[in-house]
């Protein structure tokens, strides 16, 4: 297995080649053709196949190796500057070269060896590292418009280059940095810091570029000979975006013929036009109004057909559009409109005054902001724009009809696209429509400081491309490993296939596995004697090394190295990966697969022979996602015998150790590669080993300083989850869980470490002898120990005590909760569950303590109501019942024990005015009663009983934690809405018991001598001594 403490002296050894080509530009130094040079690559590729063993004894992989020598990469540094105050900040800076020995990418290779060695497959989880910034003041479009990103919060929505809105996840304060403006070549501009992230499309090569503002600033931005000067770095190119705000009440071509060739400051609507098609338009989008020509030529009056009503008018006026023509602008709400509105409202103004002329398009106007508005309709929709400076008016223009008149200064905005942005089909037929124009991504023309700092922000969005929209609809940004891996094989495993499946065809492309692999193709190409020759037909998502060639007999025939590299997107499609068999398959962005389970099963089969794989997949992910999208990634790593995956022990998860195995994680404070004003390292040493102890308490500093602003739970969760130490931070429920997690996983790890704990309890079954109740321990402990219940698992339950009765059992010393259901075995996940407490009075406060829990489906629902009953009666508990389930109803009273179940609570009227049920027994789930529910189990999980002891440290039921941990509004929680119920007995009882006590009864005890509890108020389960036989008495 993997030593994770071993450290490796003198990393270099393993990065010779690499080094000797920095120090050189060449690998080889003998001459291409002789026996020296053949040598060295024989040598070469026998290490990067079967791994390299120094003089020392260390050894390293062949994947490790080919990585380290083969594959340049870009790659973060962080380093400690002072700030102008003398304060200490860090900063991100990117670099290309080779990579660096980082101990935990060692043991990761390590990891894939080993599982090669034993037949198995390898799951990874890592922690999500991200963020860049920009000033506070700069403007991000939203759904409603434009914000400052200062204002935005956790939750907001932004808008992306794909047109939907996106969720704010994350934002994380950069303090003051120095600000840049960045300009594009059709004259927009927008403000960032250096360390920010552009995607950008290189024209000349088709290659997709993520690199700093500070790394574009220094590359030749404009290229070209004089004359034919282009701009090679092209920012993605934006979709129509679908805003969300409803159309305004004014037809939009209409509201656009107005606003271009309207007169609307008076006290009539005028327009004019040489165009019959207009005024038929108008008419048709106007019915209860009269179209009426004027004797001025071409004027035309807009007249209500309502006398004394002109609601187009007012309408008009209440906008604050009865202006004059250098003052028309479009409203927010009909720039905000839905696509097609939009569309149509640019068509009314391209019809008047617009032009076209060779496929391009012109809008010209006297009004500067009814310009900049066009632009917004035209850069919202998709379509490239360009607005000119300001035009001087000039006098006696002749415009080529006899017309002599002066023009205004003005401003022009040129407009490209093979869009039909003009309705007039005399302007229609000028558009090109017999091109396709590619102009939509737009270079980057110029990078500039502006010499001043602010106060700047990332925003984390949550979407598979990670963009967001700021000012003017400009694009910006938010598995090295892996493409190396995929170009081993291609170059140096003739006849090899390697897969790499992902969720979303962006994962891939873009800055995704495939685009890094190209790229080192590249490299290895034209720098070592590996390069292949490739077929013409190689596409994103495919690269094969073979050449198709005519043989003697005129038949094409594929010869070469045969070799490939195929992407495959399974979204919503787990079938996809049905029959393909590779000596590789990497499962990208794996935490956000909803479909990995059911992949990962339809795809075994084609990689193992009864049970043992013969080609290796790696699924990989980070955590921070939500829900059904990490289910699989989880269920992976604490599961990984289930996936026949190589299993590991759990050093990450706090007090884990020695319990059930997991898969491959890599922490946050790891290949931390932090260095000084002097490029020293602090949290690694010079070989790249890890100084745990120092990185750990680095990341945890940071941790708390981004956290003291935390409003919710749910931030801090949200951060923990994406920063994480352990697995169970990156694997933490993030939708609509207000419990304390990182508590209950500690708890969880206690009882599964601590063997005494485990034990602490009895599994079995009860029966019912001349009315007594008689218990009976089972041979096999075939009580329910996992949360969710696997599908293939016996779904029948037995009973758990960790204490029994006491003698003579008081009514109203135990209550319960039950979560029943009615339906018999049906497929469903979901379980009936009653628990049992303990309860006693200290003075004014309750102390509830779990004793016992049944869950389970049995064959039938009676078996269930069944156990329920004798497990009430042998401890004398009465139980609140979820009563939308009215199958234990009936039973218990043909069962002549109705009086076992509670009455419905009075309560329920505080804590929802709009409950008119009233059903005699149990309670009703409702939004507000769950809610409420909800908050009291988070406060007596939170209770604090002193010496560091909460009160969820009494929980022992390992199902239960579980569910705590992963609860949220979809999916079945059986026991925590079992002790939901108690939560709301609590509360009635209390109300009965304590509220309508005196003074003086409030302060007696209700027993003699606290239950339950050991001096320093820490608890132990107790199974009574005196129970020591298989079968103990209790008579009602």
């Amino acid at each position: 297995m993997v030593d994770f403490s071993k450290k490796i002296i003198n990393s270099n050894k393993f990065r010779q080649p690499a080094i000797q080509f920095m120090e050189t530009g060449s690998y080889c130094l003998y001459p291409k053709g002789t026996s020296e040079y053949f040598s060295f690559w024989e040598t070469e590729t026998d290490r990067c196949i079967n791994g390299f063993t120094a003089d020392d004894g260390d050894y390293i992989t062949g994947y490790n190796y080919f990585y380290l020598n083969y594959c340049p990469i870009q790659r973060i540094i962080y380093k400690i500057t002072k700030d102008a105050k003398g304060h200490d900040v860090v900063k991100k800076t990117r670099e290309t070269a080779f990579p660096d020995f980082y101990d935990y990418d060692y043991y990761y290779f390590l990891s894939i060896e080993e599982a090669e060695n034993q037949g198995k497959h390898l799951c990874v989880a890592k922690a999500r590292r991200k963020g860049f910034e920009q000033p506070e003041s700069e403007e991000v479009l939203t759904p409603n418009g434009f914000v400052t990103m200062g204002s935005l919060k956790v939750g907001d929505f932004v808008m992306n280059p794909d047109g939907r809105a996106c969720k704010v996840i994350e934002i994380n304060e950069q303090g003051e940095q120095e600000v840049y403006e960045v300009e594009l070549q059709d004259g927009r501009k927008v403000r960032c810091g250096e360390n920010h992230l552009w995607s950008t499309i290189n024209s000349t090569r088709g290659k997709l570029h993520i690199k700093t503002t500070k790394e574009y600033s220094k590359l030749k931005l404009k290229q070209g000979s004089k004359g034919k000067e282009f701009y090679p770095y092209k920012l993605p190119s934006v979709r129509p975006i679908d805003f969300e705000q409803p159309p305004g009440k004014i037809d939009p071509y209409v509201l656009g013929v107005l606003l271009g060739d309207g007169y609307i400051c008076g006290s009539q609507i005028k327009f004019s036009t040489d165009d019959i098609f207009i005024v038929e338009e108008l008419s048709k989008r106007l019915p209860n109004y009269t179209i009426k020509p004027l004797t001025d030529k071409f004027q035309y009056v807009i007249i209500s057909n309502q006398k004394g009503i002109h609601e187009l008018g007012r309408e008009l006026k209440t906008l604050g559009l009865r202006v004059k023509a250098d003052k028309k602008f479009i409203p927010l709400e009909y720039k905000l409109a839905p696509i097609e509105y939009r569309m149509e409202l640019l068509q009314g103004l391209m019809d008047t005054d617009g032009s076209c002329t060779n496929g391009a398009s012109t809008f010209v106007s006297t009004s500067e902001q009814l310009v900049d508005d066009v632009a917004f309709l035209c850069r919202s929709l998709g379509i490239r724009c360009k607005k000119s400076n300001e035009i001087p008016g000039r006098s006696n223009v002749d415009f080529g009809n006899g017309n002599f008149s002066n023009t205004l200064p003005h401003w022009e905005l040129t407009i490209i696209t093979e869009e039909n942005i003009f309705k007039l089909p005399r302007k229609l037929e000028k558009l090109r429509h017999d091109r396709t124009y590619k102009y939509n991504a737009i270079g980057l023309k110029s990078i500039k400081s502006l010499g001043y700092k602010e106060k700047q922000r990332c925003i984390i969005v949550d979407h598979d491309n990670s963009l967001y929209l700021t000012k003017d609809f400009i694009p910006t940004h938010n598995s090295y490993k892996g493409g190396a891996m995929l170009c081993r094989n291609f170059f140096l495993i003739p006849n090899s296939k390697s897969y790499v499946y992902a969720a979303n065809k962006q994962y891939l492309t873009e800055d995704g596995i495939l685009t890094k692999a190209w790229d080192y193709m590249d490299f290895i190409d034209g720098n070592t004697a590996w390069g292949k020759k490739r077929q013409v037909s190689n596409t994103a998502m495919r690269r094969r090394a073979s050449m198709l060639v005519t043989d003697d007999y005129g038949n094409k025939v594929e010869i070469g190295y045969k070799s490939e590299i195929m992407g495959v997107s399974i979204k919503d499609n787990p079938d996809s990966v049905r029959g393909k068999a590779g000596k590789l398959i990497l499962w990208e962005e794996a935490g956000s697969n909803n479909q990995l389970e059911a992949a990962w099963q339809i795809a075994r089969p084609s990689v193992e022979q009864d049970g043992v794989a013969f080609g290796l997949m790696i699924m990989f992910g980070t955590g921070g996602d939500e829900g059904d999208n990490v289910a699989g990634l989880r269920n992976a790593f604490y599961d990984p015998k289930a996936f026949n995956c190589i299993e590991f022990d759990n050093i990450w998860d706090e007090g884990a150790q020695g319990g059930k195995p997991c898969g491959f994680f890599v922490p946050q404070h790891t290949n931390l590669d932090i260095r000084d004003e002097n490029g020293k390292r602090l949290y690694m040493d010079e070989d790249g080993n890890t100084l745990h102890e120092k990185a750990r308490e680095f990341i945890l500093n940071l941790r708390e300083e981004e956290l003291k602003s935390a409003k919710s739970s749910q931030q801090v969760d949200r951060y923990c989850a994406e920063h994480s130490e352990t697995p169970a931070e990156a694997f933490t429920e993030l939708s609509g869980n207000i419990f304390p997690k990182k508590e209950l996983q500690k708890q969880l790890a206690k009882i599964r470490t601590n063997k005494k704990l485990a034990n602490a309890k009895q599994v079995g079954y009860l029966t019912e002898v001349k009315g007594e109740i008689v218990w009976n321990i089972s041979k096999n402990k075939n009580d329910i120990k996992e949360f969710p219940l696997p599908k293939t698992a016996d779904p029948t339950g037995a009973i758990v005590i960790w204490e029994h009765p006491v003698k003579d059992t008081p009514f109203g010393l135990y209550i319960a909760g039950i979560d029943p259901y009615d339906q018999d075995q049906s497929g469903t996940n979901s379980l009936g569950s009653c628990i049992i407490y303990k309860r006693f009075q200290d003075f004014e406060s309750y102390q509830d303590i779990i004793v016992a829990e049944y869950t389970g489906r049995p064959k039938t629902a009676e078996e269930f109501y069944e156990n329920v009953r004798k497990l009430l009666k042998y401890y004398n508990a009465k139980a609140m019942v979820e009563n939308q389930n009215t199958g234990i109803f009936t039973y218990f009273n043909n069962k002549h024990c109705n009086y076992l179940l509670a009455d419905q609570p009075d309560i329920i009227r505080d804590i929802t005015n709009s409950s008119k049920v009233n059903r005699g027994k149990g309670c009703h789930m409702t939004k507000e009663i769950k809610a409420w529910g909800i908050d009291r189990i988070k406060e007596w999980l939170e209770e604090d009983l002193g010496n560091d002891t909460l009160r969820l440290n009494t929980i022992m039921s390992e199902p239960l934690l579980e569910e705590l941990i992963k609860y949220n509004e979809k999916i079945n929680v059986d026991r925590v809405m079992a002790l939901l119920q108690i939560m709301i007995y609590k509360e009635q009882l209390y109300n009965y018991q304590v509220k309508q006590k005196t003074e003086k009864e409030k302060q007696i005890r209700l027993f003699n001598a606290p239950l339950f509890k050991n001096y320093d108020n820490t608890y132990e389960p107790q199974i009574n001594n005196s129970f020591s036989t298989t079968t103990y008495m209790f008579t009602n």
